[in-house]
C-alpha cells in the first residue's frame, strides 16, 4: 500500500534515486 503512493511522489518529485536509498520513506524534494 506504501509502495503505489511512493512512486508516485517519486514521478512527480522526480526522485528516483532517493526512493532507491529510502524503499518505504516519504520522499521529499
Amino acid at each position: 500500500m506504501n509502495q503505489q503512493p511512493v512512486i508516485i511522489t517519486v514521478a512527480i518529485t522526480g526522485a528516483v534515486p532517493r526512493k532507491k536509498d529510502c524503499p518505504g520513506l516519504p520522499v521529499t524534494p
